[in-house]
């Protein structure tokens, strides 16, 4: 009998080991300082005096395209970034656009497109809906002693860039930082919540893109 637990408990943190190991390895962590210029994310993540983004994680891949609009078109409709946003006649504008979330736990918004001829840059904003408390909850227990809060929400960009290198290949870097209450006491999830996170990121960059 102890054996099976011991086996049931084991096999879910082992197939996760692997899991992790591959999507690690396909999707290695890529340095926010290496972005390329068309990106605008740094835009959305300054700091200010009551709220910080703690963490990027940023991923890259490539794709065999010569249609900016079709990649990006396939990757706004894929799981994990279709269930953010509604369908919008002006998500393929230069202009700011507020879009709510079909969600009732989460609200977000594109608050911002920029295309060019060679790049396109979507950025994405989610928070919890404040009506279900869960953030306050989480800061509340913070404030008694838990060495742990949630974070309020994040930002995506997405960000597709023509290769200069090879006709026909379009580089995408999905980004996706976490923003806190800057309480300073270098409180944030555990550890093993971001790798979940990084992981589902992962995930979502690779429905995203395969062929």
């Amino acid at each position: 009998m102890k054996s099976r637990t011991f086996i049931s408990i084991t096999i879910p943190f082992i197939g996760y080991y692997f899991i992790n190991k591959e999507l690690s390895k396909k999707y290695p962590d890529f340095p926010k300082n290496q972005l390329p210029k068309e990106s605008k994310l740094q835009n959305y993540i300054q700091r200010s005096n009551d709220k910080y983004f703690a963490y990027t994680d940023i991923f890259k891949t490539q794709v065999h395209s010569n249609s900016i609009d079709e990649v990006s078109t396939k990757f706004l409709n894929s799981p994990g970034i279709s269930n953010l946003i509604v369908e919008s006649n002006s998500i393929n504008t230069n202009d700011n656009t507020i879009t709510t979330s079909p969600s009732t736990i989460l609200n977000s918004q594109i608050i911002k497109t920029i295309q060019s001829k060679n790049a396109h840059s979507t950025i994405i904003s989610w928070y919890w809906n404040p009506n279900y408390s869960i953030v306050s909850f989480f800061e509340k227990l913070s404030s008694y002693g838990y060495p742990w809060r949630l974070m309020n929400g994040g930002i995506h960009e997405i960000l597709l860039v023509k290769s200069k290198e090879q006709d026909g290949i379009i580089d995408i870097y999905f980004s996706t930082a976490h923003q806190y209450n800057d309480k300073r006491d270098g409180k944030l999830i555990p550890n093993w919540v971001q790798s979940l996170h990084r992981n589902y990121a992962r995930i979502i960059l690779y429905l995203a893109t395969k062929e």
